[in-house]
């Protein structure tokens, strides 16, 4: 997992908490927590979460914003890898149900989920507003567990509507690098 983090010490600890709360946390073999900041709060952050397997970096000096996910790529040792930003978090089963995406459907590449969109953790949400562009994918029928994109459709979606975020996706590492 690489969780890219700059200054937000208390979204960190959220972020890390739903990763302990993981059902296939013995699927996570490293989480990379990269500091984009001077401040040395997310290394104490890091320290109550022991028992995770976490690395921790710090960009010193800071990189540029878009750089930094780009700094910290080549600590990826694992086939798959995923990524959580610091102010997001997931739900219990989300590394289960990509895990078993990609393992039953090997021409995946990646799985983006659904999400909600909050301003507090226990705060109110609603839903991503770009969940028409799935329900015409699969022509107008939301009985499909999963929907399969073509690459060209998927980057039309996500130029219409940002619907699918970064922080939700698990994907093949070396797909993931290539895009």
């Amino acid at each position: 997992i690489m969780l890219c983090t700059c200054n937000r010490a208390s979204m960190l600890r959220e972020a890390l908490a739903s990763i302990r709360r993981q059902t296939a946390r013995d699927s996570i073999a490293r989480i990379v927590v990269s500091e984009n900041s001077l401040s040395d709060d997310s290394k104490d952050i890091c320290a109550e979460f022991a028992d995770l397997p976490i690395y921790y970096v710090q960009q010193r000096p800071p990189v540029p914003p878009l750089l930094h996910l780009e700094t910290i790529w080549h600590l990826v040792e694992t086939p798959l890898v995923a990524i959580l930003h610091d102010d997001d978090w997931w739900a219990p089963d989300h590394i289960e149900s990509a895990l078993d995406v990609l393992k039953e459907h090997a021409e995946c590449v990646a799985v983006f989920s659904s999400f909600l969109e909050s301003y507090a953790l226990r705060g109110y949400a609603w839903l991503n507003k770009g969940y028409h562009f799935a329900w015409l994918a699969v022509e107008c029928d939301f009985s499909h567990g999963l929907v399969f994109w073509e690459p060209p459709d998927l980057m039309l979606g996500c130029l219409i509507n940002a619907g699918y975020h970064y922080s939700t996706v698990v994907g093949r590492t070396e797909a993931m690098w290539y895009a």
